[in-house]
């Protein structure tokens, strides 16, 4: 009897921690998700929704809401700058220089939000990934459709579940190509944009309807109906690092340009607006230089004008 108990209690604890995964997930969606979204996403009520963010509060994250009502993780945005020794580093210089300061303690409060925290969030997100890959590869062996749960659609601004068969990974196993069941199309799924995984009971139907083309770079799927968009930029090397953290695809593209420090990235991409959210941010203090195609340089000087104009 205690060794049936013992059971259900070591159950009952894996499935509260993939309910942790799945929210880290969701909260490092590229948009904040409202409560209603999350309990959408994760098919919980809101009330335990809001019991596993205070778990994450009671492990040290700090959990806010944005005034739409978006909930995230503070300091998400800045994953990935500092490593662990830097912002010691950084933290040490500051109260060398400016003893007494109170603006230190609030630079020195913000670098502290990388340390254990960061941590803890880059084991448990490959944690999470491993399980989606392991749930995938085991429904393609058995020829099974799987339940994507909780996909975040960076195309459609949606978080949704999605029916698939899964036909091939690509991109180092970044992506897997699939055939939407709902669509009838074949479509690309980033897989640190998946939730959770369920294998269905249902088979494989629609192996005539399978095929795979390489996506872009930023993995959505080229149409080669329509006329090439190539991105092409010439930038610093840590704009260089910045691109190759966020989209690990660029990698191969990425070529150093002679006699400088610099990078250069020539691609054919399916749409502009990835590429456009990575250089503003950069090509204001000359990091990132917009080399064409024409198409692209002007997708960027609209996109800069909306800037200006939210400025004035």
């Amino acid at each position: 009897m205690a060794r049936g108990n013992a059971g259900a209690t070591a159950e009952f604890n894996q499935n509260r921690l993939l309910r942790v995964l799945q929210l880290i997930r969701l909260l490092r969606s590229d948009r904040h998700l409202s409560m209603a979204e999350l309990s959408a996403a994760m098919e919980l009520g809101e009330r335990s929704v809001y019991r596993y963010l205070k778990l994450l509060e009671e492990v040290g994250f700090t959990v806010l809401k944005d005034p739409d009502g978006g909930v995230f993780v503070a300091g998400e945005e800045l994953r990935d700058v500092f490593t662990r020794e830097e912002a010691l580093m950084i933290h040490t210089a500051l109260h060398a220089a400016f003893p007494g300061d109170e603006r230190v303690a609030q630079i020195a409060s913000k670098l502290d939000l990388f340390e254990p925290q960061q941590e803890v969030a880059s084991a448990i997100a490959q944690a999470g990934r491993a399980r989606v890959l392991g749930r995938i590869s085991e429904a393609m062996q058995a020829g099974k459709r799987v339940l994507l749960k909780g996909y975040q659609s960076a195309n459609s601004n949606t978080v949704s579940n999605r029916e698939v068969e899964p036909v091939e990974f690509i991109g180092g196993h970044t992506f897997i190509s699939a055939f939407e069941v709902a669509s009838g199309r074949n479509k690309y799924y980033r897989l640190d944009r998946i939730a959770d995984v369920e294998v269905l009971e249902a088979p494989i139907s629609e192996v005539a309807s399978h095929e795979v083309h390489a996506p872009d770079v930023f993995g959505f799927a080229l149409d080669l109906d329509v006329a090439s968009r190539r991105v092409q930029l010439e930038m610093s090397l840590q704009a260089a690092l910045f691109l190759k953290a966020e989209v690990p695809l660029v990698g191969p593209h990425l070529v150093a340009v002679a006699n400088r420090k610099r990078m250069a990235l020539d691609v054919v991409v399916a749409d502009y607006r990835p590429a456009v959210r990575f250089v503003l941010p950069f090509v204001q203090d000359g990091s990132v230089e917009v080399l064409g195609d024409a198409g692209f340089k002007e997708a960027v000087e609209q996109a800069l004008g909306r800037l200006r104009e939210g400025a004035d």
